[in-house]
């Protein structure tokens, strides 16, 4: 069980900064223990950690809308900040790991500061039938974080001329949309007052060690443009279980990898998807082998795929 709930306010809204310092918080957790932290960024688009920055995002006009590009460690989708949001991450071990705990500390928060909101089936927090959060999950080595932005008030016009997914136009709400008079530091307030509630008193953390190394590979292009990753197929299509990115690395005919970016992050699905395809021979006998004992639910997406890629491979 958690025995200790440290917190770190994060003072800088450099969106390098606070990646690598998520980073080192992530390497650091103390035993029996989680981290929660606060932060803020300038004006950034975040891409999920499989995402293709050309076809994620309108490159050409983030110059002129002053707007940083990063990549976070944790995949699914793109995410706009700017200090119109609060971001907030959740670092703990994974036998303390419990995602509607976590949900509930914003979740009661929220509801405290008297929002009409309720929960989606992904655990994202609403408003009249659009989200007020966007949260995005990582684990390994036994560590996990959860992470999310909450719209406070946010840029939504500039969000949609910088990311090109259509719905990002009008598929969040910002709080004061509802109501002007919530401040960001109401909210802050009361999401260290729920973290409370639900975990027990709250210690501040200080941070005394130098991650500059850190702040300098979120900073570099070569990590976000992911210059060292080159794939031979990249398709972009709508199947049964939503829009899919696939990334595939080929060698003529044999499927080496393949990376997957949807909007749901199904888990399962991309477990099966690579089990079915990743280091196979693309042929149709040996497809029908593996796919035999894949459930019906991912059945047609999987061979949709599969038709997408027999394809493409003849102009390899």
């Amino acid at each position: 069980m958690v025995e200790k709930v440290y917190y770190v306010q994060s003072r800088s809204i450099n969106p390098y900064h606070n990646l690598a310092l998520q980073k080192y918080l992530f390497d650091n957790i103390p035993d029996n223990s989680m981290i929660f932290m606060l932060w803020k960024n300038n004006d950034t688009v975040i891409l999920g950690n499989q995402q293709n920055a050309y076809m994620e995002c309108t490159l050409s006009r983030f110059e002129i809308e002053h707007t940083y590009l990063a990549r976070r460690e944790m995949v699914g989708k793109a995410i706009f900040n700017d200090l119109g949001c609060l971001n907030f991450a959740f670092f703990l071990y994974q036998n303390n790991y419990n995602i509607i705990n976590q949900v509930n500390v914003i979740y009661q928060a929220l509801r405290q500061l008297g929002l009409p909101i309720y929960l989606d089936e992904n655990s994202e927090i609403m408003l009249s039938s659009a989200r007020i959060t966007d949260s995005t999950y990582f684990t390994a080595q036994g560590k996990c974080i959860h992470s999310g932005t909450i719209y406070w008030d946010a840029d939504k016009a500039k969000r949609g001329r910088l990311i090109r997914d259509d719905r990002a136009k009008s598929n969040i709400a910002n709080i004061t949309d509802f109501n002007q008079l919530v401040s960001l530091n109401d909210i802050s307030k009361k999401v260290l007052q729920s973290l409370a509630d639900r975990y027990g008193p709250v210690y501040q953390l200080s941070i005394t060690d130098n991650f500059e190394e850190l702040v300098e590979k979120y900073r570099s292009l070569q990590y976000i443009y992911q210059t060292d990753k080159k794939y031979t197929l990249i398709l972009n299509d709508h199947f049964e279980n939503g829009h899919m990115v696939l990334y595939v690395d080929m060698l003529r005919n044999y499927i080496m990898k393949i990376d997957v970016y949807m909007d749901n992050e199904d888990f399962m699905f991309i477990d099966s998807l690579q089990r079915v395809l990743a280091g196979m021979v693309v042929d149709d006998a040996t497809f029908k082998r593996r796919i035999f004992h894949i459930d019906e639910q991912y059945g047609k997406d999987i061979i949709k795929i599969y038709e997408l890629i027999k394809k493409e491979s003849y102009n390899i």
